[in-house]
């Protein structure tokens, strides 16, 4: 994450580069040569800080707290990802096994979905209703096919 706010070096992360000043809020005194959001810091309050994140959004931390709070979340954002698409993934080649005809190896792959929406939303990536409805619409198309199969 980087600081988008110019302020002191005690007050940013280990190893972080203090960028350029940001405008408007925070815009250069012409007068004092700094930031309003220097002087602040200089006198020794906890200043605001403002932080990019990997969405590129905006947010705004008053406190020390926040701050961790910002980085803990994007680490929960990055391992949801890696969950929510493992979900995602699963459902879709079990209904590329299913268009195509092996049902076999879709079953294999839908309870390998199943699994996966089932920890995703135990570990609430995703709503239990969420998952709920997914299985039963993959599932559901499953038995169709296998049915259709059958008749065949």
């Amino acid at each position: 994450m980087a600081i988008l706010a110019s302020c002191t070096r005690k007050f940013t992360p280990a190893g972080s580069k203090l960028p350029a000043p940001v405008t408007g809020a925070f815009a250069q005194d012409s007068a004092l040569g700094h930031t309003s959001f220097d002087i602040w810091a200089r006198l020794g309050y906890n200043v605001a800080r403002i932080y990019e994140t990997e969405r590129g959004s905006i947010a705004l931390a008053n406190t020390q707290t926040a701050i961790k709070e910002i980085r803990r979340s994007a680490r929960r954002r990055k391992i949801n990802q890696v969950r929510r698409s493992r979900a995602r993934t699963y459902v879709k080649r079990t209904q590329l096994l299913i268009a195509n005809g092996q049902l076999e190896e879709a079953e294999v792959m839908a309870r390998q979905a199943v699994s996966a929406l089932d920890r995703a939303a135990q570990r609430g990536v995703i709503h239990k209703n969420n998952a709920a409805r997914r299985k039963s619409r993959l599932l559901k198309h499953l038995r169709q096919a296998q049915q259709q199969q059958a008749s065949a």
